[in-house]
């Protein structure tokens, strides 16, 4: 990697040089190519130096592509086979010259080595290519924002234990190495100051500012309905204060433009066993609960806001909104009639374009939900921050929840990602199951991915 660049730019030199010598010799009527003086034009001066721009270009091309990658190796961490090798390579010089020297010394030195790998060994600084697979913990995935550990909460008033954790990989995306993962999540033990109380969420952001808009909702959501639940309020009634508040602070925020960006906000409130959901976008909760014949279903905790749901279609059309696919806006498809069906589960079934919200008269943004935060462009036409909100007690069926983003379920079915997350005993496990087969699927039906996200909360009765 280094030579080609080495050499690329030994070539921008060269040819820089080269135009040089071309345009003094122009001056003269004369151009110099090889170290031979021969007659020649201005114009060839041109050429030269045309040949010169296009080498620099293409050496600073190259030098922005090894940087880049360069970055990912380091975000990945070092090469643990490669560390290997080289401890090896240590090893056997030690070895050599332990053979060449006196009894005395190769005694200190025996000593000396183990010590060393003692500490090496102990500091993780050297390690086998197999030593992690023999761990209990799962290694940490490249690029995989996730906790050391699962977390563990105990409600005692309800013999409820909670092993909680979360996992979060940006997406994948040929043209653009240093894509950065717009979405943002929450896991909070002793909310509100509680014993018996914690907050999930997912927020999925979208647009070019769409990390600032996750990363804000996420922050100032779960600090404002803390805020609205310790004044007293009715928990419905904090939810929505929330959601909408933090939209407004959104749109007046001077260093992330929602104009044209905004993010999704699903959270879970769980206090003792009552259950409440609030959610705005496509990110979804769900439930895995234990049916009459033992086996553990997943249910709906949450409705994706789409324009496959009628109702939410008409509300934004009776807001002046435009709903279209893509093809309709670029006149390929029918204008008078929707290319989609309405009808409960079709957004699953659906395999052709997406309808979307456009502005009444201007083709921005192609909105793929009918609610959000931050979009503030389209909050005229009835895209707007008011969460649906859900609420249920639970049982001593229900064993897991989890919160994901639409990463997660745009290949994977919710009893897919129910059957995963409880077939592992440590919910990290399954959350770092569940991020990578949904990128398998990705990377198996397209040629990007996008940002996966899941939290997981497995509920043990006693």
């Amino acid at each position: 990697m280094g030579s080609a660049v080495e050499a690329l730019k030994k070539a921008c030199q060269e040819a820089a040089e080269e135009s040089v010598s071309v345009a003094k010799g122009a001056k003269d009527g004369r151009r110099v190519v090889g170290g031979n003086r021969k007659y020649g034009s201005r114009k060839e001066a041109r050429v030269a130096k045309i040949a010169a721009a296009k080498a620099r270009r293409a050496a600073k091309e190259e030098e922005e592509k090894q940087k880049a990658l360069e970055e990912e190796r380091q975000e990945s961490g070092p090469d643990e086979l490669s560390m290997y090798k080289g401890a090896q390579k240590l090893f056997r010089d030690l070895k050599v010259k332990i053979a060449r020297a006196p009894k005395a010394k190769v005694l200190a030195f025996l000593v000396f080595i183990v010590a060393c790998c003692c500490w090496f060994l102990g500091s993780g600084l050297v390690k086998s290519p197999g030593s992690e697979r023999r761990k209990k913990m799962r290694p940490r995935a490249r690029f995989v924002e996730a906790p050391d550990e699962a977390f563990v909460h105990h409600f005692p008033s309800h013999g409820l234990t909670i092993k909680s954790a979360y996992a979060s990989r940006r997406g994948y995306y040929p043209n653009n190495a240093r894509w950065k993962n717009q979405d943002s999540y929450c896991l909070i033990h002793n909310y509100c100051g509680q014993e018996e109380r914690v907050l999930m969420g997912v927020f999925d952001g979208h647009g070019s500012s769409g990390a600032g808009c996750s990363q804000f909702a996420g922050r100032e959501i779960s600090s404002r309905l803390e805020r609205h639940l310790l004044d007293g309020q009715d928990v419905g009634t904090a939810h929505s204060k929330a959601f909408v508040s933090a939209n407004s602070a959104l749109h007046r925020n001077k260093t992330v433009d929602d104009s044209l960006s905004g993010t999704t906000a699903i959270t879970v409130l769980l206090d003792g066993v009552d259950l409440t959901v609030a959610n705005v976008g496509d990110s979804r909760a769900i439930l895995g609960q234990r049916g009459q014949d033992g086996k553990v279903v997943s249910k709906k905790l949450s409705v994706d806001q789409t324009p496959f749901r009628k109702d939410e279609l008409d509300r934004v059309r009776m807001a002046g909104g435009r709903v279209q696919t893509s093809a309709q806006v670029e006149g390929l498809v029918d204008l008078e009639e929707d290319v989609w069906s309405t009808a409960e589960g079709a957004e699953e079934s659906h395999t052709g374009d997406t309808p979307r919200v456009w502005l009444t008269n201007i083709n921005i943004p192609g909105l793929a939900m009918t609610r959000s935060v931050g979009d503030f462009a389209v909050e005229k036409v009835g895209v707007y921050a008011e969460p649906e909100i859900i609420s249920r007690k639970l049982d001593f069926n229900c064993k897991a929840i989890i919160v994901a983003s639409d990463g997660v379920f745009e290949f994977l079915s919710s009893q897919t990602v129910v059957d995963m997350a409880l077939a592992h005993a440590d919910p990290l496990e399954g959350a770092y199951a569940i991020v990578k087969e949904s990128k398998r699927q990705w990377l198996r039906h397209d040629v990007r991915s996008d940002d996966i996200t899941v939290v997981i909360a497995l509920l043990e009765w006693q």
